[in-house]
């Protein structure tokens, strides 16, 4: 069309006028060229970044044998290196030079350190963990207030999915300076403990025999570390006794605890052992008893 017109030529001539046209700040010239060529340069490795990352989780690591984490490591420093080089390639497309852009970062520090501290805080915190490894996509963590199986380990944060099915992005500051449970950093095996109480007058030698036989015979305990007791002494109305089991999943550490608690009970009820009751003493004392028992008042 603009050429039909016959202003295609001074159309193109003067676009290019207006993106080439230089603005100087102080000693530095910036145009709209060099903005897009920054910003576009950015984009591009930005899907960079998302292809790699695509070929690697689809293509490379299935065929690979790294250990669990290894393959979220190599992402996260793949990422920042694709990022950084990006963003260095950026500022060389925008004709900033290194030793302009320095000094202006040096009069931005005091700014940046303040304003973005938080920001690269976290930053630093997703490098450590990405070298260091404390905890990797699937365990199950917990620290203050959040618990749960981890997602996803970002750049500058970390999700985490709830028990209740909700998912927390939690800073990776966090994960870093505040103190942090790993259920399955070397394994996942995981303790359920048994609460029990007896009566007074019962054997203690056959429940402690009673309770580590049923634990034994319960699918979902492991025959080693072997079931134990802990004899806790006289409670306030029962003997109390605490059951001490090993699972091997993690995941399914509430299906198996109500599973061996509810054995547990059973083999109790069906050896006639009943739960012991506290008992209270309550006296009734009338006006009357009361004047007598004390004339004065």
């Amino acid at each position: 069309l603009l050429g039909f017109i016959g202003i295609r030529n001074e159309t193109f001539a003067a676009i290019m006028n207006i993106i080439n046209y230089e603005l100087a700040v102080g000693e530095m010239s910036i145009s709209l060229g060099n903005v897009l060529a920054f910003f576009i340069t950015i984009q591009i490795a930005v899907w960079i970044s998302s292809f790699t990352r695509y070929i690697l989780e689809k293509e490379v690591f299935p065929r690979s044998h790294l250990k669990q984490g290894v393959p979220n490591t190599i992402l996260l420093m793949i990422k920042f290196s694709i990022v950084l080089l990006g963003i260095l390639f950026a500022f060389a497309a925008a004709g900033i030079h290194m030793d302009k852009l320095a000094i202006a970062m040096g009069a931005l520090g005091v700014g940046i350190g303040f304003g973005l501290q938080n920001i690269i805080s976290n930053f630093i915190s997703g490098i450590i963990l990405a070298m260091e490894r404390p905890i990797t996509i699937g365990d199950l963590i917990e620290i203050p207030d959040v618990s749960g199986v981890v997602r996803d380990i970002g750049i500058r944060a970390s999700t985490v999915r709830t028990w209740d099915g909700s998912d927390v992005i939690v800073p990776n500051a966090e994960l870093i300076s505040n103190k942090l449970t790993n259920w399955t950093f070397y394994d996942r095996l995981r303790r359920v403990k048994v609460d029990v109480r007896v009566p007074f007058d019962s054997d203690m030698e056959a429940v402690s025999k009673l309770l580590l036989t049923t634990a034994s015979s319960i699918p979902e305990v492991m025959k080693k570390p072997k079931p134990y007791l802990n004899f806790k002494g006289i409670g306030t109305s029962a003997m109390e006794v605490n059951l001490y089991c090993w699972t091997d999943d993690s995941d399914k550490i509430f299906t198996y605890g109500t599973a061996i608690r509810k054995a547990v009970y059973r083999a109790l009820m069906e050896a006639g052992y009943k739960t012991p009751v506290p008992k209270q003493d309550l006296a009734i004392v009338s006006e009357q008893d009361a004047v007598n028992e004390n004339p004065k008042k």
